[in-house]
C-alpha cells in the first residue's frame, strides 16, 4: 500500500481469476439482485427445512426468488412437498448448476415437483414480474423534516407522476422531484411531527400499500444529553424521558425515550440519555419510571430547557418526588 487517503491507501487489484466459483457466483447473482425486486425488498418465508437443508423464498409483489441450500457435502436429500409462490412453469438454476443445482417445475398451486438436492448443493430459482399494481418497498431516509427530499423505492409506480401521501396529506406538482416506475423522489410536506405512513397513488388512480413508521422531525436537530439525579428504582424498573415534542414522545408513555443509562457517563442513581431534538426550541419534559406495563411519572412542574441552535447541549435536573 502506498499514499494517503482513498483510494491511494489501498493496493490496486490489477488482475483476478475469473474462473473461480466465487467470481462466477457473483457474476450470476449481482445482476439478479438488480433485476428481481424480491431479493432487495421482498419478505422472507421458510419453505422447507431439516437438519442440513434450508429452502427459503423472497417475494415482492409478484416477483419471487426461491433458494435451496444443502450444507451436507456428503449426503443428498429428496425434497418432497415443497410449496412456493412461483407461477406454473419450469425454472432453471440461476447459478447454472455451478453448485450442483437443478431445474424444478412448479404447478399452478405453487407445488414443486419432487426432486433431489445434491450433496453440498445450492440452487436459486426466480421469477421476475412486471408490476401493474404499485408497491412501496422502502423509503429512505426513514426520517426528515418538512422540505427534505426522500426517496421511495418499489415497483409499479408508472412513468407519469401521480400523488404521494404522507398520512392523508397529498404531495403533487413541484414537490414531486422525480417520478419513475421504480423510484420516486418527493419533498416532505408540512405535516405534524411524529410517525406517519407513506403511500403512492399512480396517475391511473391505483393506490399502493403503506410504508409505516416514517418519522417527520419537528425541525433541524441537535443532540442533547438529558441527565436526572437521584432517580432511585426497584429491581426491574428503568427510567425513561418524555416531553412536549415528537422527538420526546409527545408525552406518551409508550413512546417515551429510553431506557436511560446509569453506567459509563454516570452512576446510579443518576441516569442519562443522548437524544436528537429540534434545535433552538423551548422544551418541556419529565422523567418516568417504567416496569413492564406500569409507569410512574415524577412529580412537580415540567422541567424546561431551550436547546442550542447548533452543536450539542446538556441538561441536568433532579428527580422530583
Amino acid at each position: 500500500m502506498t499514499g494517503v487517503g482513498d483510494p491511494n491507501n489501498r493496493a490496486m487489484m490489477t488482475a483476478f481469476d475469473t474462473n473461480t466459483n466465487a467470481y462466477k457466483l457473483i457474476k450470476a447473482l449481482a445482476p439478479l439482485r438488480k433485476s428481481n425486486p424480491a431479493l432487495a425488498y421482498g419478505s422472507t418465508t421458510q419453505r422447507w427445512v431439516n437438519d442440513d437443508v434450508y429452502i427459503f423464498e423472497r417475494k415482492f409483489g409478484k416477483s419471487v426468488a426461491l433458494v435451496a441450500i444443502n450444507r451436507n457435502t456428503t449426503q443428498s436429500y429428496p425434497i418432497t412437498g415443497l410449496l412456493s409462490s412461483l407461477p406454473a412453469g419450469t425454472y432453471t438454476d440461476v447459478l447454472g448448476g455451478l453448485l450442483s443445482g437443478n431445474s424444478i417445475t412448479a404447478s399452478s398451486t405453487g407445488a414443486v415437483t419432487n426432486f433431489t438436492l445434491a450433496a453440498g448443493g445450492t440452487a436459486v430459482w426466480q421469477y421476475t414480474a412486471s408490476e401493474t399494481i404499485p408497491s412501496v418497498a422502502n423509503v429512505g431516509p426513514t426520517m426528515g423534516k418538512p422540505g427534505n427530499t426522500v426517496t421511495i423505492d418499489g415497483r409499479g409506480f408508472g412513468s407519469s407522476a401521480g400523488t404521494v401521501y404522507f398520512g392523508t396529506t397529498a404531495v403533487t406538482g413541484a414537490n414531486i422531484v422525480s417520478w419513475e416506475d421504480s423510484q420516486i423522489q418527493v419533498k416532505i410536506p408540512a405535516v405534524a411531527a411524529g410517525t406517519t405512513s407513506v403511500s403512492v397513488k399512480t396517475a391511473g388512480g391505483v393506490t399502493s400499500n403503506s410504508f409505516g413508521n416514517f418519522i417527520v422531525l419537528t425541525a433541524d436537530q441537535v443532540t442533547v444529553r438529558f441527565k436526572v439525579n437521584n432517580a432511585t428504582t426497584a429491581l426491574g424498573t428503568t427510567v425513561y424521558l418524555a416531553g412536549n415534542v415528537a422527538e420526546l414522545g409527545s408525552w406518551t408513555p409508550s413512546a417515551a425515550i429510553g431506557p436511560m443509562y446509569n453506567v459509563v457517563e454516570a452512576s446510579y442513581p443518576t441516569w442519562y440519555f443522548d437524544v436528537s431534538v429540534p434545535a433552538g426550541t423551548a422544551l418541556q419534559f419529565k422523567f418516568l419510571k417504567i416496569n413492564g406495563s406500569t409507569f410512574t411519572w415524577e412529580g412537580g412542574n415540567n422541567h424546561t430547557y431551550t436547546t442550542p441552535a447548533s452543536g450539542v447541549g446538556t441538561v441536568t435536573v433532579d428527580w422530583q418526588n
